[in-house]
């Protein structure tokens, strides 16, 4: 997508510019973390937390609980996304699907200082949390672009084996001393 800046009769171009050349993937995450509707179309959802650690030792970069009650497990990624990032989002699948609800209330208590899920819940959306039997979970993967493997990987997982997956594609512009996230 271009961008361009409009004055009086002079239009122009507002070039994009590498996030990865002056940003790390924590400021990604800090930024999704105090702002997660930047990962859900601008709809809210609630921090669960940042590098949050599964049973295999690994991190997940940013969880959230959205409206519908959906654990969404966030990996970020400056610049082109690995190839690996596919592996890393099924390891996170495995370790979303095994949590309980139990599990995700210990979650929301450790980043919100003891606030319950389902205060919480209520408190930002209006509504009280209607819990299942387990959680449901979605998958997110957003980085400044995508290897094609990476996609074709990703579509294969979406549309033949149904994983709730997203892959979101964000571009970073500069304009004088404002800087503008797509």
């Amino acid at each position: 997508m271009r961008l361009f800046s409009a004055a009086g009769d002079a239009v122009c171009l507002i070039p994009d510019i590498s996030f990865a050349q002056d940003h790390s993937e924590a400021d990604l995450q800090g930024w999704a973390g105090r702002n997660p509707s930047l990962l859900n179309d601008g709809q809210p959802m609630i921090s669960l937390g940042r590098e949050v650690g599964t049973r295999h030792g690994q991190s997940v970069d940013n969880m959230f609980i959205d409206g519908n009650g959906t654990v969404v497990a966030v990996e970020l990624k400056r610049g082109k996304s690995p190839r690996e990032v596919v592996a890393q989002m099924l390891d996170y699948a495995a370790y979303a699907s095994r949590l309980n609800w139990e599990d995700v209330d210990l979650l929301c208590q450790k980043r919100h200082r003891g606030v319950d899920l389902s205060q919480n819940f209520t408190d930002t959306f209006g509504i009280p949390l209607h819990r299942a039997s387990k959680p449901d979970h979605r998958l997110v993967i957003a980085a400044e672009k995508f290897d094609p493997t990476v996609t074709d990987a990703a579509l294969y997982l979406i549309n033949e084996r149904a994983l709730p997956l997203v892959l979101i594609e964000f571009q970073w512009f500069r304009l004088g001393e404002r800087s503008i996230l797509h």
